[in-house]
């Protein structure tokens, strides 16, 4: 795998402390030591079509997350897909994101492979376990 990543790089990075919050979508970026992760996204909240209010209850959201390998260089951490699976190697090599390490706030700022950005603050200076053991598994399956 990759070099060690400085420990002002590793933990959890969100755009939100929970994937159900506010009404957006949410994404965060954990980062074990090595560089090996998981991206994790949410979907918008649902809004009802009457425009009627909720129960108050957070509405279910589709939620997707997939291994990362991050890099950091020259100023940059870049975070490159991980493919699970041979045919969605292609897939993976297009979605490469590159952050910039800004520590005043903390937060990374990253330009995505849409061409959008994505401001990730720093949530957590390590994995949450749960989190944590996922990346650990995940690891046998790495290329």
């Amino acid at each position: 795998m990759a070099g060690e990543l400085p420990a002002a790089l590793t933990g959890f990075w969100g755009t939100a402390d929970s994937l159900n919050e506010g009404t957006a979508s949410q994404g965060h970026l954990h980062l074990m030591a090595d560089g090996v992760g998981a991206l994790i996204g949410s979907t918008p909240a649902p809004q009802r079509i009457d425009g009627a209010p909720g129960d108050g209850r957070p509405a279910p959201r589709a939620v997707i997350g997939f291994p990362v390998l991050a890099t950091f260089a020259d100023a940059v951490l870049t975070v490159q897909p991980l493919a699970l699976r041979p045919r969605d190697a292609e897939k993976a090599r297009h979605a490469v994101f590159s952050c910039r390490y800004q520590a005043d706030v903390p937060a990374l700022e990253c330009g995505m492979p849409n061409k959008s950005t994505l401001t990730l603050t720093r949530r957590a200076d390590a994995v949450p376990a749960d989190v944590a053991a996922q990346i650990e598994a995940m690891r046998a399956h790495l290329p």
